[in-house]
């Protein structure tokens, strides 16, 4: 990683910047990982702080129950990915468990910025606004039509690979570029989708938990 860091150094003093534009794409790459790691680590670090301060002697009572709930929800988000309340934890679970609806933990956990708990009957619902609707359709249509650019750009620098030599370079370069612009529009239309595509299902669960409880 230091190798990459002083040859980029050494490439933008040289004015290569071809050249610097692949090493920082390849620090992008490598620091990713790293960077999740890095994340987890420090959940997991807080969860750890939050054991000590609950086997502390000092504290007792109605705070030690709240730390308790404290740490229930980092445990629970380090092994589902969800962090939420309990109320919104035990929906989830309910709703994965049950075989009659074809929703998973993952689905809920991506969705989760656009479901709400219903005031009618113990179930979670979609909230889904007519514009991030439409705002979730451009950024798949965008992410779609970026992956395609970028599909077309890598074949067209392998093909000119023979006539320009490493020139083509800048076209595999850009059509990377693309690919990274069309995995991001994905990740950014992905909650919105994922809730739309849940929404028939959790509807189901909601009438079936509503009948129960009239």
């Amino acid at each position: 990683m230091s190798e990459l860091v002083v040859t980029l150094l050494e490439k933008i003093k040289s004015s290569d910047w071809l050249s610097s534009a692949a090493i920082i794409f390849l620090l992008a790459c490598f620091s990713y990982r790293p960077m999740r790691e890095l994340l987890r680590e420090h959940k997991q670090n807080k969860s750890k702080l939050l054991k000590q301060a609950l086997d502390c002697e000092a504290i007792e009572g109605m705070e030690k129950e709240y730390i308790r709930s404290l740490i229930v929800k980092e445990q629970f988000g380090l092994a589902t990915g969800l962090w939420a309340d309990e109320k919104f934890r035990q929906l989830a679970v309910k709703i994965d468990l049950d075989k009659e609806v074809n929703i998973s933990m993952r689905q809920i956990v991506l969705a989760k910025e656009h479901l709400e708990i219903s005031e009618e009957c113990n179930s979670l619902t979609v909230k889904l606004t007519k514009g991030e609707r439409l705002k979730s359709k451009v950024d798949d249509i965008f992410g779609k039509a970026c992956l395609f650019i970028g599909i077309c750009l890598i074949l067209l620098s392998l093909v000119s690979f023979a006539f320009i030599g490493w020139q083509s370079v800048a076209f595999l370069l850009l059509g990377v570029y693309f690919i990274f612009i069309a995995f991001f529009s994905a990740a950014l239309s992905k909650p919105a989708s994922v809730a739309h595509q849940i929404e028939p299902e959790l509807e189901k669960l909601h009438n079936k938990f509503f009948k129960s409880d009239s």
